[in-house]
This record gives C-alpha cells, sequence and structure tokens, in this order.
C-alpha cells in the first residue's frame, strides 16, 4: 500500500489546479477574447484562481460548472455571486442543494439577467 503524505497531496492538487486554469485560459482566450482581451495572462490567470476558489466556496468543484461560474462573472462582475449587486445569484449559490442543480439555476437566471428578490 502506498500512503500519500498531505504535502504530497496538495501538491499533486496544485498541479491539477494550475493545469486546469491553463485549460480554462485558452478557452476564454477563444470563446470570450471580448469580455478578456484587456486582461494581460497574469491578471487573467490570477481572475480565473480567483472565481475556482469563489466556485469551491459553494460546492462548485466539477470542471464544467465552474467554468460556467467564471463565465457568469465575466458576464456579471467578479463579486456576482457576494456583491449584493446580484441577490438572486447569492441566493442559489447559498442553497443547500447539489452544486449542479446550482449552476443549473444559476445558468437560467443569469440568461434572465438576474431579477430581483
Amino acid at each position: 500500500m502506498i500512503d500519500i503524505r498531505p504535502d504530497q497531496m496538495q501538491m499533486f492538487l496544485e498541479k491539477v489546479r494550475h493545469s486546469f486554469a491553463g485549460r480554462v485560459v485558452a478557452y476564454l482566450k477563444t470563446n470570450h477574447r471580448d469580455h478578456i482581451q484587456a486582461m494581460g495572462n497574469e491578471e487573467l490567470e490570477a481572475l480565473i484562481r480567483r472565481q475556482i476558489t469563489a466556485a469551491e466556496s459553494y460546492g462548485i468543484t466539477m470542471e464544467v460548472a465552474v467554468v460556467q461560474f467564471i463565465e457568469t462573472g465575466l458576464a456579471y462582475g467578479e463579486q456576482f455571486h457576494s456583491s449584493g449587486q446580484h441577490p438572486e445569484a447569492e441566493r442559489i449559490l447559498q442553497q443547500n442543494v447539489d452544486a449542479g442543480v446550482k449552476m443549473q439555476q444559476l445558468q437560467e437566471s443569469a440568461k434572465r439577467g438576474f431579477q430581483p428578490v
């Protein structure tokens, strides 16, 4: 049996996270150039890391769902989930339901422009 120390697991997770962030950068440059063209690579990567952390704080960890969360942030502002400007988004994300359900509701609500609660 192989034992993986916590520091080894942390290193592995950081490598996976970095790889994912790189794929998200490429995706955004291809599909959302208009939202990110003013950002340099470092600024974009930092934004992605912050958004990944924010998504995880709501239990959103699947890659597709995290990308949807980031896309919502590009459309409505990085702090859409906590700024008080979009209470419907905040309410959805704070629900104690499956992350997939949250993201489906969030996407539907975002398409309507986040109606006031």
